[in-house]
């Protein structure tokens, strides 16, 4: 793209977005456990240059107008993209995917922070969080939860994706020491990159033609299903 972000920004970003798509329509069969095609990415880098936050919201954007319907010829309007939080409690993501649930038969969906340490911080609240976070990138089957307002609920079908960026100075300083340890940080694609080779007072317009070919492929991504090794 014609965007001063580096080429792997773009790329992960797309196929966490990609991913959050999906959701269970397919998978991977390992005969125990399945591999779901959820990511969860963070992207990293020096403040101000590397341009996290334009490869971020440029997927983002493309997410939205998949779901939604498009102006081309073969479209079709779903309601796959669910964006569950761009900062909350566990509670508060837990009952947006309880009712997730509800409606679609799936907690699936993307937790998205153009600033990560806004979603993850040292606050005692965010400890129980990492907790809860690391149990829903597993995509369990089922996950019962207990909520103050809802009491008990039941997460079916989970697969939840995830779409961050941050610099390495607030990863450090605002990120508690429980998320470097266990498995948090371990689910976590980290993508990092020390600045952009690029750079436009005014960026040149983006390709109509690729912007087609690329809400092509995400519309179409929702008549994949099953097994893709088969």
């Amino acid at each position: 793209t014609n965007t001063e972000s580096p080429p792997p920004y773009h790329a992960f970003s797309f196929l966490t977005v990609l991913g959050a798509l999906l959701g269970r329509q397919c998978f991977v069969e390992q005969n125990l456990y399945r591999i779901w095609p959820n990511l969860v990415c963070l992207l990293v880098g020096p403040s101000g240059e590397g341009r996290k936050t334009t490869a971020a919201e440029f997927a983002m954007k493309m997410s939205r107008a998949a779901a939604g319907t498009l102006d081309l010829a073969d479209s079709t309007a779903d309601n796959r993209f669910f964006l569950i939080a761009e900062k909350g409690t566990s509670e508060a993501i837990h009952s947006a995917l309880a009712e997730r649930t509800l409606e679609t038969g799936s907690a699936a969906g993307l937790l998205y922070a153009p600033e990560f340490s806004t979603f993850i911080n040292k606050k005692d609240y965010t400890k129980n969080l990492i907790n809860d976070l690391t149990w829903l990138w597993d995509c369990p089957d089922e996950l019962p939860v207990r909520t103050q307002a809802r009491k008990l609920e039941v997460l079916k079908n989970v697969a939840v994706s995830g779409l961050f960026c941050s610099n390495e100075e607030w990863l450090i300083e605002s990120i508690p020491d429980d998320a470097f340890k266990g498995g948090f940080f371990a689910r976590m694609t980290q993508v990092y990159s020390s600045g952009t080779a690029k750079s436009f007072s005014t960026p040149p317009p983006f390709d109509p033609a690729l912007r087609e070919e690329l809400l092509l492929g995400l519309v179409a991504s929702q008549r994949v299903a099953g097994d893709i090794a088969r």
